[in-house]
């Protein structure tokens, strides 16, 4: 398939595309971003599908693996944003 034609599917199927991610997610925002994550993939994938009968089934595999991803690059982000300070006894204990 030629991106072009992968552009056209997506534009013709950005409704579905974005309920699936929004099924995903808590939030609008993230399904925005996974919505946009996976109408990158499928276009950068494009080139890939060589069968017009299995179009939509290797859109769903792209589409569960970027999701797949995002909650991975989600996880990550929400780890490295913790603080590295120590927590000290005051911490827990409040002050005497």
């Amino acid at each position: 398939m030629e991106s072009e034609q992968a552009a056209a599917l997506v534009q013709e199927n950005m409704k579905t595309i974005f309920t699936y991610a929004l099924s995903r997610v808590s939030n609008r925002e993230d399904a925005e971003e996974l919505a946009g994550d996976i109408i990158l993939a499928i276009i950068q994938s494009a080139p890939r599908i060589r069968d017009d009968n299995a179009v939509w089934g290797y859109i769903w595999a792209i589409a569960a693996n970027t999701y797949k991803k995002f909650l991975r690059k989600k996880s990550r982000i929400h780890c490295e944003t913790l603080d590295d300070r120590v927590p000290s006894q005051e911490d827990f204990y409040g002050r005497n």
